[in-house]
């Protein structure tokens, strides 16, 4: 739990929320709308979840808690939102930080990333 609030410290640093529920309901609006067409996270998945808008968040699982992180955009984006949404370039401290977490969390090859996106999902 110390990683987990070390990472959530940083993370808060970027303006990205951190939303910890036991229960598949969060209460980013844009999420909770596209939240039940994603299928929930297995033990040591990744979900890194992209928009139709291009907006991202990440979610996986520990023990009985789902992690949510986001909302986030990596580039510029123009979308219809109620509020402002932090942009984290990927090649920047974010993307290296994400997976520290998911590697100490699991271990190097212990977690399996699964990117979903509107049009289709890989591996």
């Amino acid at each position: 739990m110390v990683l987990i609030n070390f990472v959530k410290n940083v993370l808060n640093r970027f303006s990205v929320s951190f939303e910890e529920q036991t229960e598949f309901v969060f209460s980013d609006p844009l999420f909770a709308s596209i939240s039940k067409t994603i299928e929930r996270p297995k033990e040591r998945e990744v979900l890194r979840i992209i928009t139709e808008d291009k907006i991202n968040y990440i979610l996986f699982k520990i023990d009985d808690t789902y992690i949510l992180i986001g909302p986030y955009v990596t580039r510029l984006v123009v979308a219809k939102l109620s509020y402002i949404i932090p942009l984290i370039p990927i090649d920047g401290l974010f993307e290296p930080l994400i997976n520290t977490l998911f590697e100490s969390l699991w271990g190097k090859d212990g977690f399996r990333v699964k990117v979903i996106t509107n049009e289709s999902s890989a591996d």
